[in-house]
């Protein structure tokens, strides 16, 4: 795809803070239609991970993000909030009672139980960009920078650049995403 958008909106942000201050990175929020539901597809969701994980920042992940949780099947703020749903059961494992909203559809599989064990899942990518951010100071601190000129795959730069849009990173992707479930 064309990561011009993403780009301009990088040199907006460093240009409206202040050097030093730290962003407060986030995909959605409870006030926002869900990643999953706007992205729809899981290897979609996988880029947004990473992009957002790897900035420059303090990410804050919406509760089900992690998982690829949807929105719920109506268009008002309510279903932007379904519960989350941490196994396959008629109530997520979020609730011994009712919930108080219907779960998100396809909650069988985006769901914490299902994904736990599984590499290749998106819960075990978000886990293993977290590791990254704790391990890296590069990623907890450092700098976001642009380079010029375009990269392709075999070209790719020797040693890091001093500027440009560019964070170096070596999370491994060991297993390719799998598609999301149908509404």
């Amino acid at each position: 795809g064309n990561a011009a958008g993403i780009a301009a909106k990088l040199a907006e942000v460093r240009q409206t803070y202040p050097r030093g201050a730290a962003d407060a990175l986030f995909l959605t929020n409870h006030d926002q239609q869900r990643v999953a539901t706007r992205l729809g597809s899981v290897a979609r969701l996988w880029n947004a991970a990473a992009i957002y994980l790897t900035l420059p920042g303090s990410p804050f992940i919406y509760y089900g993000e992690e998982v690829g949780q949807q929105n719920g099947p109506g268009g008002n703020d309510e279903w932007k909030r379904t519960p989350m749903a941490w196994d396959a059961s008629a109530t997520g494992g979020f609730t011994t009672g009712t919930p108080w909203w219907e779960l998100s559809p396809g909650h069988t599989s985006t769901n914490v139980a299902v994904q736990t064990d599984d590499a290749a899942s998106l819960l075990s990518w978000y886990r293993r960009l977290i590791r990254a951010r704790q391990v890296s100071s590069a990623l907890r601190r450092g700098d976001l920078g642009r380079l010029k000129g375009r990269l392709d795959r075999k070209k790719r730069p020797r040693r890091r650049p001093r500027s440009g849009w560019a964070r170096r990173s070596s999370i491994a992707r060991t297993a390719a995403p799998r598609a999301m479930p149908a509404r």
